[in-house]
């Protein structure tokens, strides 16, 4: 039998979260709070015991009222949902290694049933890397889309340094000899990172969802420091890049980073991740996730490798749970395509789950 949790249920969330040894920042409620105060979305999970294996399933909950054909969903098909994961999740479990798949049949029945009932189309998801449970149960539709890379922790200092690639060391030499100084900041810090942090996204052409508002950094300088932290590089006391760190259970992550490319040539970046791999692992933290690129193994995904050559499969997957009504909505799409003038628009064009909140490009 499965268990309804929202963020009014903390203390019943963490109780299920002490249970599950592989749980981190992106299972924590902690981490709903600072979503929920900037999104028209809530932070919810369900959970659910088999003898002695424990399972928990946290997301975010969507309104397709929403979407700018959200009316006529609401209108035609009454009010629907669909549901993600953050950034890295999936479904959590207490057991060594994969879950059990019988375990993950029933649960999967279970909550797929539930969906229905709470009016949820669709489902998808980003499978957390460190545990990398791809073992969902019948519906799930699990692949592989790239790799991330990881750091382990556990190894003592010299020899985390000693393993970064060449260009890496330099690098980080070349920082500590060009005056850069790396500073834990305060609180206030999170609203300091705003305009760097735009700066940076205006200049990768950032979809506008990564334009995150002001609430959303308040929310994280209210979240306990051993959470949610943030370091800055600073020359002459100007502050040249940030990053902000989450962390929880025994993984950390490098959550969003920000530069002024105008001191990019004093390599503050490479001191700036270099300590904030040192303080985590001060931390007790175990492992640190670094990610990915945004497009495979572009330069993002270089300047990470410099760091560590250990690498995860990364996956993501899907689910339809009311595949009637995930046909109608795509019919709606289309139809309010086509009465904005846009009669080129072919649905079956978009390569994006689910298909109603895909982009469409008319190249």
């Amino acid at each position: 039998m499965i268990h309804h949790l929202t963020l009014s249920n903390k203390q019943e969330w963490h109780d299920v979260i002490s249970r599950i040894p592989s749980a981190d920042c992106y299972v924590y409620p902690d981490f709903g709070t600072i979503w929920e105060g900037a999104n028209p979305y809530t932070f919810e999970c369900i959970w659910g015991e088999y003898n002695d294996v424990v399972v928990l399933y946290p997301f975010f909950i969507r309104p397709l009222i929403e979407l700018p054909f959200g009316i006529q969903i609401t209108s035609e098909l009454g009010e629907l949902f669909d549901i993600t994961t953050p950034e890295y999740g999936g479904i959590f479990h207490n057991q060594k290694g994969e879950m059990d798949y019988e375990v993950a049949s029933q649960f999967s029945s279970e909550f797929g049933a539930w969906c229905k009932q709470r009016g949820i189309v669709t489902e998808f998801g980003r499978i957390q890397p460190i545990m990398n449970n791809i073992v969902l149960g019948p519906g799930y539709n699990v692949r592989r889309v790239g790799s991330i890379i990881w750091v382990d922790l556990t190894k003592d200092i010299e020899t985390l340094r000693s393993e970064m690639s060449k260009e890496g060391r330099k690098k980080l030499r070349q920082g500590e000899s060009r005056g850069v100084e790396i500073r834990e900041l305060s609180p206030d810090g999170f609203l300091d990172f705003i305009p760097l942090y735009h700066e940076t996204m205006s200049h990768h052409l950032a979809n506008e969802r990564y334009l995150y508002p002001e609430s959303f950094f308040d929310s994280m300088r209210q979240t306990p420091s051993d959470f949610c932290f943030i370091l800055g590089a600073f020359v002459d006391d100007t502050l040249v890049a940030s990053v902000i760190v989450l962390a929880g259970g025994d993984v950390g992550y490098s959550y969003l980073s920000a530069t002024d490319r105008e001191y990019q040539n004093l390599r503050p970046n490479n001191l700036l991740f270099w300590r904030m791999l040192v303080k985590s692992k001060e931390m007790g933290l175990k492992q640190f996730v670094l990610g990915g690129g945004a497009s495979g193994q572009d330069g993002t995904y270089r300047f990470k490798s410099n760091f560590s050559t250990l690498e995860r499969d990364f996956y993501i997957y899907d689910r339809t749970h009311m595949l009637e009504h995930y046909k109608r909505i795509i019919e709606i799409r289309t139809e309010y395509e086509h009465n904005l003038g846009h009669e080129e628009f072919d649905a079956s064009t978009i390569d994006f789950f689910p298909v109603y909140r895909g982009i469409w490009r008319n190249d």
